[in-house]
């Protein structure tokens, strides 16, 4: 083989190399293909040819999958970009990485740093152009190799799991005898404590939780796998070939109560977010707890999506700054410039204009949509008045503009807020009951 250069055509006797060395456990138990063989077998290589032996990189017991998974592969590279040396020999292609991807990039960036590389059993060295041509040729067939075992092996588990076989390790409560699923006498009827306890107890995910040694995410994936069904799941639901260890109808009850829970914590998050825009709007009107009142009947009827990204908002032309200075005005410029990003057909854009005794700082109509915008807060009558008129609300909280970088204090949130499909009824009813027991709340300000 040619006695390898480096692009800057150092003297042989300042080349140094790299040698980095890999096996998994599962290679070393079945192969005896140990680190201390491969660096032998490199270093006499790479001495052979001239080189001084820079480093040894050892990444033992670590699979190929991915770089980042690998401390030694990533201080190689670190000192690749630093040049600290000038090639790098492996014992074989698979021992760098088993994705042509990253294979492909990872040796790019080296020849963007002059850095050669060397593969001994491949017969590979990217110095030539043949060398350069044959290492594609190779890590393509090696890529397409690892497919086609890929897809044997999902097709081959996705027949056991068609057959009620395991095709995943064993959930608790169970473990695995000849390839199936058969009860842990030791385990199962923890299984069973866990979800009687979910429904007969009053007790908060968290402390079930820790009650049995498990993660409040662990205990989720328990009330949650329907292995406990009798089912397997591989893409697919299957019928398994094993003993069950909860009802339908327990299982069923549980999943009923989990939603309640998601839809009870999304309804409390959403109360705080309007409560503090009504409290924002209207503090000097109510009192808090007719603020409580109406925020919760609102919670309960209205649709609050998530809140929306405002990040990518532009500040102001430093001549339309001069304009805007005031922090009402720039709060309208972002609301006008996330109306603007939405596709709306033949849009009307109105500030500050009355609509049926309101006037919201800024009004969208189109054939689609009608959006209200209110900044920084919004007024209990507002927000009853534009979600019996079906309109859509957006509001902007107050907060660091998105162009603002400061880590210091909260950044403007956007929410929108729509009325629930039940909307027109419940709020007949509650302008009956919901006012009368506004009268019967003593205000503050009656006193003054």
């Amino acid at each position: 083989m040619k006695m390898l250069k480096n692009k800057k055509e150092a003297s042989l006797s300042t080349q140094k190399a790299a040698i980095y060395i890999r096996v998994s456990t599962e290679e070393q138990a079945k192969q005896g293909f140990s680190l201390s063989a491969q660096e032998d077998t490199l270093k006499n290589y790479a001495q052979a040819l001239g080189y001084e032996i820079y480093k040894i990189y050892r990444d033992e017991g670590k699979s190929a999958k991915d770089i980042q998974h690998r401390p030694a592969m990533r201080q190689l590279l670190k000192d690749a970009e630093e040049r600290q040396f000038t090639a790098i020999f492996v014992y074989k292609l698979d021992r760098f990485s088993r994705s042509l991807k990253d294979l492909i990039l990872t040796i790019e960036k080296l020849k963007d740093w002059d850095i050669d590389f060397v593969s001994l059993q491949d017969k590979i060295e990217t110095a030539s152009a043949s060398g350069k041509l044959m290492f594609h040729i190779i890590s393509a067939f090696a890529e397409f190799e690892r497919d086609i075992i890929s897809e044997r092996t999902k097709f081959g588990m996705a027949e056991k799991a068609r057959e009620g076989g395991v095709v995943s390790k064993a959930p608790l409560g169970y473990r695995i005898n000849n390839g199936l699923l058969e009860p842990d006498d030791g385990k199962k009827e923890v299984v069973r404590q866990i979800f009687n306890t979910f429904l007969a107890e009053d007790k908060s995910l968290n402390q079930i939780a820790m009650q049995f040694g498990l993660t409040t995410r662990g205990l989720t994936k328990v009330l949650k796998n329907r292995t406990y069904l009798g089912e397997i799941k591989f893409k697919e639901v299957f019928q398994g070939r094993h003993e069950t260890l909860i009802s339908k109808e327990i299982f069923k009850q549980t999943a009923n109560k989990l939603n309640e829970l998601a839809s009870n914590r999304q309804l409390r998050k959403n109360h705080k977010i309007i409560d503090r825009i009504l409290d924002q709007g209207d503090s000097r009107y109510y009192d808090p707890q007719s603020i409580n009142i109406i925020s919760s009947f609102i919670t309960k009827n209205a649709i609050l999506l998530e809140k929306r990204p405002i990040e990518d908002v532009k500040p102001p032309k430093e001549d339309e700054l001069s304009e805007i200075e005031e922090p009402q005005k720039l709060a309208k410029y972002v609301g006008l410039a996330l109306l603007k990003r939405e596709d709306f057909e033949n849009p009307r854009i109105f500030i500050e204009a009355a609509f049926n005794g309101d006037k919201p700082d800024i009004a969208l109509i189109s054939k689609e949509r009608e959006i209200f915008v209110e900044c920084f807060s919004c007024r209990i009558n507002k927000v009853l008045s534009y979600l019996s008129q079906n309109k859509e609300l957006w509001v902007l909280t107050k907060g660091a503009y998105p162009w603002d970088n400061s880590p210091l204090g909260a950044h403007m949130e956007w929410y929108i807020i729509k009325k629930g499909p039940q909307w027109d009824g419940i709020y007949k009813d509650y302008q009956d009951s919901g006012t009368k027991k506004l009268k019967e709340i003593k205000s503050p300000l009656d006193d003054q």
